[in-house]
């Protein structure tokens, strides 16, 4: 038959610090276990919300790809503004364009030979005016020309029977 002894009794030893010096031991083990698990699957958890976090924002940049407005989106920029622009829409090719300017524009006006009659023969072909307003500067030189677009421009037929100088000038008249 098990019989029950009493430790410490006349030895001096404190039992209890005994009996909870032990069972820390023995416990000691598995805590450590439980405390890995929790730390891994605390770690687990964070990693879950921080690609949660990221997948939304992905989410949201890409839902704006997903417009066909943003998908097909093109630019235009120019590095002088004042000298060229243009404009861009969703059928336009990417590409980078480069534009050079091989000649400027210069005015132009035509002037013939002195005729010695108003019968002269002068020639054939066609006159077309334009109606606008002309810009000259401070020296009276010639600057710009602004078409009137309300204004029709006009053209005369110049042939074998009006190609005088007077029969321009009644043909224009």
């Amino acid at each position: 038959m098990a019989s029950i002894q009493s430790l410490g009794v006349g030895s001096g030893l404190l039992t209890s610090e005994l009996v909870e010096t032990i069972l820390s031991a023995e416990r000691a083990p598995t805590e450590k276990r439980l405390n890995l698990k929790q730390a891994i699957a605390e770690a687990k958890i964070s990693a879950f919300g921080e690609l949660k976090t990221s997948l939304g924002r992905f989410d949201t940049a890409l839902s704006s790809l997903a417009l066909p407005a943003t998908f097909n989106a093109n630019q235009v920029a120019s590095g002088n503004e004042t000298a060229i622009t243009g404009t861009a829409s969703s059928v336009a090719v990417a590409g980078t364009y480069t534009v050079s300017v091989s000649q400027l524009a210069q005015s132009h006006s035509i002037a013939s030979s002195a005729y010695a009659a108003v019968t002269s023969t002068v020639g054939t072909g066609a006159l077309t005016f334009r109606f606008g307003t002309t810009t000259f500067d401070q020296y009276d030189a010639y600057e710009s020309f602004a078409l009137n677009t309300n204004a029709q421009s006009r053209s005369v037929t110049i042939d074998s029977t009006n190609n005088t100088l007077a029969g321009i000038r009644d043909a224009v008249n």
